[in-house]
């Protein structure tokens, strides 16, 4: 759970420090990767991927591709990625200044964890 956290983390910080337009290229290519992913959880990794590209320049963007994310993950039962989505969701709302929403997806996100026990995810979105 702490290295996906972390791959995140650190996957957002090399897409903010690339340019403009080989952000772009990557992103067109996270689509079209998407389009062709042979397994529902690919898709799910790719979408987030792309959500998080989105997440600096284009919030609302950014939230669309986590929702996609979200209806997999739900497909595939995977709570701790709906929890982590639901967190991701709740922060983008957030920066846009629409906190009614990210509390929603905070305690969304909450939920989730405790649902599934996880009491390390349940503080770190208290922290946000």
């Amino acid at each position: 759970m702490v290295k996906r956290f972390a791959f995140t983390v650190l996957l957002a910080l090399s897409l903010s420090a690339t340019s403009w337009a080989a952000g772009s290229q990557q992103i067109d290519s996270l689509k079209q990767a998407a389009k062709k992913a042979p397994h529902d959880s690919v898709q799910l990794k790719i979408l987030s991927k792309i959500a998080i590209a989105y997440s600096d320049s284009s919030y609302s963007k950014s939230i669309n591709y986590w929702k996609e994310a979200l209806k997999l993950a739900n497909k595939l039962k995977d709570r701790q990625q709906m929890g982590d989505i639901h967190h991701q969701i709740g922060y983008s709302y957030y920066k846009q200044g629409e906190f009614d929403s990210a509390l929603l997806e905070y305690n969304n996100a909450i939920s989730v964890y405790q649902f599934i026990k996880n009491k390390q995810e349940v503080a770190r979105v208290y922290n946000d």
